[in-house]
């Protein structure tokens, strides 16, 4: 067997196996990149081989990093400097190598169509796996690993409520989260959508019922993953896609027909995507999320407020790289001593990247590495541009989506989705080598999508940072009745305490729990913390059914990363008061719940204090009763 054989053959069971375990996918990549390379000196063909521009720009990408390293390297740790170093985000630069080995084999024509065929293989597989996982309380990746086990201790998958009265939950395939496996899903959909439609202009209807299925399914799936950064990097491709063929389009309109299969076509996505909306909860929240104020349920707020403060002060040469994470967490600490109350929040906001492909470059790597970055994403924007796309190339356009879906996630860090994104690339330049048509107008519309969406991104990162920290801090709440929350949310925010605030009186027995304050206090070191819990109840006067008393249940709860640990909060019942309410203002003393355990960095031996209302003494044969204002004043000490 040749070194060329072992290349191919290496490079396909690497996109076979993507939907599943990236060591076992990252080992045939890494395995077809050297003999690759082995092979290319062989031949004497390296530089024609690797003299690829996207290829250089990514590789560049990577190698400009130690020089941000230099500029920084007084505030590494000099003990640990190479083991930083070589963890840090310059560890990647080996992926980028499989853009040449996918761009030679996308090039010859003997290899193509079963690199084609492989490809939309791995497209059905993603499809399965993540069609599975929303019906499986379980991660299937840990069930696997585990010996088909659900071992106690594990973290569920995300619930995503009921569908006709089946548990659902966030799809998530074979990857660790559904963020993940929605960038990865992406990758694939414009490329068997475009492909779709030749095929059916070829009159291949067998082939194209076949994958309409599986884009019917992979829609659906998609959708349910709610991965929003990824939706909108697909939208933004098609939007690509439509201005390209934009006479096509404007000439197939003009068809009566064609209009009104489209119009058709719109409004049963609607319809469906509204039935699907209003029988899940969860994906209500995803769309709520999108248009209401920041909330820190995906702690964007607090990732994006401290990068641009991080940024303000290295905005030149940038952090450096694998120091994101020191220097973010050096600004939540700066917040934290503000207010003290975001302390968790902070703890548990992913510090490891900006949540934003372009600012995180920026962040450590300066104006060099934006500057790369940007010009290796134009690369990309104008050769799509450039490029009639064909039966050849067309299921590979899909590499253009981790561009916009990068301003929301940061997926050129992620190891699962950056390399399947640098093979995709390397398959389209290689399909498309001899079919270029280039022009001045292409140039023009390559920077109008480069910055128009970036420049947008980023205005909207300053709109969602303009208020201050403790505004935008929400305690969780858990109740029975989710349609609940909005009310008890206003009753713990709310400034104006002369406004009536109803809620079923049914629903008071199950009673309702909201996030209290850590046993602990921040500083350096951690100190217990000294002073008695304390709430404030205000019943206005004019209430028609108050609740004439209440009683609390204290909850011991644990307070370490759920996301990191892969497994929920724990908790149990510390002690039970009961206390009477009268109109006006009610200052609720919680004594003996205290911690005696000493803490030497978090989460160790911190927990926190929640509170469990049980709402009593009104009419129960009224429909409503009012719900207190609850104040839990700065750190649960209100007087």
């Amino acid at each position: 067997m040749t070194l060329k054989t072992v290349t191919f053959l290496s490079f396909n069971l690497f996109l076979l196996f993507v939907p599943f375990s990236i060591t076992i996918s990252q080992s045939f990549g890494v395995i077809s990149i050297l003999t690759f390379i082995i092979n290319s000196i062989f031949q004497k063909s390296f530089k024609q081989n690797f003299y690829h521009k996207e290829f250089l720009l990514a590789f560049f990408l990577y190698l400009s990093l130690p020089l941000a390293m230099l500029f920084s390297l007084p505030y590494y740790k000099l003990d640990s400097i190479s083991h930083t170093f070589l963890r840090s985000e310059f560890s990647d630069i080996w992926m980028c190598f499989i853009i040449p080995v996918a761009i030679y084999h996308a090039k010859h024509q003997k290899y193509l169509p079963t690199i084609k065929k492989v490809f939309i293989i791995s497209f059905v597989l993603v499809v399965i796996t993540g069609f599975i996982s929303i019906f499986t309380y379980f991660r299937l990746a840990l069930y696997v690993n585990y010996g088909f086990q659900f071992l106690p201790g594990h973290r569920p998958q995300h619930f995503a409520g009921q569908v006709f009265g089946i548990n659902t939950y966030l799809p998530i395939g074979f990857m660790n989260t559904h963020l993940t496996f929605g960038g990865l899903l992406s990758l694939y959909l414009p490329g068997i959508a475009y492909f779709s439609f030749l095929q059916f202009q070829q009159k291949r209807y067998f082939s194209v019922l076949v994958l309409m299925i599986f884009l019917g399914l992979a829609g659906l799936v998609f959708f349910y993953n709610q991965s929003r950064s990824a939706w909108i990097g697909v939208i933004f491709c098609i939007i690509l896609l439509v201005f390209k063929n934009r006479s096509y389009f404007l000439s197939l309109f003009k068809k009566r027909s064609a209009l009104l299969f489209f119009v058709i076509l719109l409004f049963s996505i609607g319809v469906l995507g509204n039935q699907l909306i209003h029988k899940n909860w969860l994906l209500q929240r995803a769309v709520e999320d999108v248009l209401k104020d920041n909330t820190t349920e995906n702690q964007r707020y607090f990732i994006y407020k401290n990068t641009l403060s991080l940024l303000k002060k290295h905005f030149l040469m940038g952090v450096g790289p694998g120091r994101f994470g020191e220097v973010h967490n050096q600004e939540s600490n700066l917040m934290v001593q503000k207010n003290e109350q975001l302390w968790y929040e902070l703890f548990i906001t992913p510090r490891g990247h900006a949540h934003h492909d372009v600012l995180h470059f920026f962040a450590i790597g300066g104006f060099i590495n934006l500057a790369i970055l940007l010009t290796f994403y134009y690369r990309l924007i104008n050769f799509l541009l450039q490029t009639p796309i064909n039966s050849l190339n067309s299921l590979f356009i899909g590499y253009i989506v981790l561009y916009i879906s990068g301003f929301f996630q940061c997926y050129m860090l992620d190891d699962e989705v950056v390399l399947p994104f640098y093979a995709i690339v390397g398959l389209f330049f290689g399909s498309s080598r001899f079919s270029v048509v280039s022009n001045r107008q292409h140039k023009i519309w390559s920077y109008v999508f480069l910055f128009i969406p970036l420049i947008l991104s980023i205005l909207y990162i300053f709109y969602k940072t303009a208020k201050e920290p403790f505004t935008v801090y929400q305690r969780k709440i858990k109740t029975d009745y989710k349609e609940d929350i909005p009310v008890i949310r206003k009753s713990i925010l709310s400034l104006d305490t002369k406004e009536i605030l109803n809620l079923r009186t049914s629903h008071a027995v199950s009673g309702l729990q909201i996030e209290g304050c850590l046993t602990h206090r921040f500083g350096f070191p951690i100190q217990k913390r000294v002073t008695d819990y304390s709430l404030s109840l205000f019943i206005p006067h004019n209430s028609p059914n108050p609740p004439k008393n209440v009683t609390i249940e204290v909850l011991d709860r644990d307070a370490f990363d759920q996301d990191k640990e892969y497994r929920a909060h724990e908790q149990r019942l510390l002690k039970t008061f009961t206390f009477p309410l009268v109109e006006g203002k009610n200052v609720l003393h919680f004594p003996g719940i205290l911690s005696s355990l000493e803490s030497s960095r978090f989460p160790e031996n911190i927990k926190f204090r929640d509170f469990k209302f049980y709402f009593q003494g009104f009419d129960p044969n009224t429909d409503y009763f009012q719900i207190p204002y609850i104040s839990f004043g700065k750190l649960c000490d209100t007087k």
